[in-house]
């Protein structure tokens, strides 16, 4: 089992500048004959950032905003507690400062953000954690923006778990950081802030980016094998091909746009409720198969689907045999109906 990072030099500190990069960049080493870089002996690559927000723009688009931002925030968590191990054998003699501000260094030696701190609060001793920082030249900021334009919500996913993790490792207790500002929204620079756990109200909903969940439309898929258990994303994912085995009988609803993800989503919430529901679209849109599937995964599945042409009956007798009538309510209306 690895150590943990534990700096020497406890207390509280507050700072504005970083150290320099000598020590860090000393333990980078490329090696193009052999077709390898790397940091403090372990393996890293290079990509190009089109690349990445290549990459970005599909788990996007094939598992939604929600899925896609828990799988690069984990992926950034993980990265962030493997820098954290540098603190074992860089600066592993100087300051709490100094060896903290290794994960905000890496950062912005990888290539992924500059990091300006604006207050630094931590005293390892007593359990003391608050840190926030500006984000500048963000990658993540700049896929976004190339993709999708100007954001509504904050985009640095990946970054946001990469200094959850490395300050988690760092501390020795789990850190969120939250980013309350982002320049994809606009704003100048990215504005993070990182406490303990315990120290954020309704923290439920960061963590739920950090576990790991199942595959975009988990329960409309499993419709195809009910009785089966579905161990990886992978034959969750291949489920979508075999819908026509479900109660569908034949009709398959297949999609992986950003839209189509998120009426997935919709159906899933509202499934278990019963909430009337209205689908709008224009004709040919698949509303019919939405609402076949709707009632699929829903408590009353059991029950008959019963699809009605509105156009297609006379409104008079819409009004009657949908809705009731009292008897005497308009001409020919001789007796009531519930």
């Amino acid at each position: 089992m690895k150590r943990q990072p534990q700096p020497k030099a406890l207390g509280s500190f507050k700072n504005s500048q970083l150290p320099g990069f000598d020590d860090l960049v000393a333990r980078l080493h490329l090696a193009p004959e052999s077709g390898q870089i790397w940091l403090d002996g372990k393996r890293m690559f290079m990509l190009h950032l089109s690349a990445f927000g290549a990459l970005r723009r599909e788990l996007i688009e094939s598992l939604g905003i929600d899925r896609a931002r828990g799988l690069l925030t984990r992926m950034g968590y993980l990265a962030g507690s493997k820098d954290a191990e540098l603190v074992n054998s860089v600066r592993k003699d100087s300051s709490v400062y100094d060896a903290f501000s290794i994960g905000p260094q890496l950062h912005a030696l990888e290539g992924v953000v500059r990091v300006e701190p604006v207050v630094v609060d931590v005293d390892v001793a007593r359990g003391r954690f608050y840190t926030e920082f500006l984000w500048w030249g963000s990658i993540e900021d700049e896929a976004h923006t190339a993709d999708y334009g100007v954001a509504a919500d904050p985009v640095c996913w990946m970054q946001i778990g990469y200094a959850s993790g490395y300050s988690s490792a760092f501390f020795g207790r789990r850190v969120i950081y939250r980013e309350v500002e982002c320049g994809a929204m606009g704003h100048e620079a990215c504005r993070i802030i990182g406490k303990p756990v315990d120290d954020w109200p309704d923290v439920q909903e960061d963590l739920r980016y950090f576990d790991a969940q199942p595959f975009a439309n988990r329960k409309i898929i499993s419709l195809g094998a009910q009785n089966a258990a579905i161990p990886s994303h992978f034959e969750q994912a291949s489920a979508v091909e075999n819908l026509h085995k479900s109660r569908f009988k034949g009709r398959q609803l297949i999609g992986i746009s950003a839209a189509f993800n998120s009426v997935c989503h919709m159906i899933d919430r509202v499934a278990d409720t019963t909430a009337p529901v209205l689908l709008l679209g224009e004709t040919g849109v698949g509303k019919e198969i939405f609402a076949q599937t709707l009632h699929a995964v829903s408590p009353r599945a059991e029950k008959p689907f019963i699809a009605i042409n509105c156009a297609a009956i006379p409104e008079a007798l819409v009004e009657t045999d949908l809705f009731g009538v009292e008897k005497g309510a308009f001409t020919g209306a001789t007796i009531s109906r519930p």
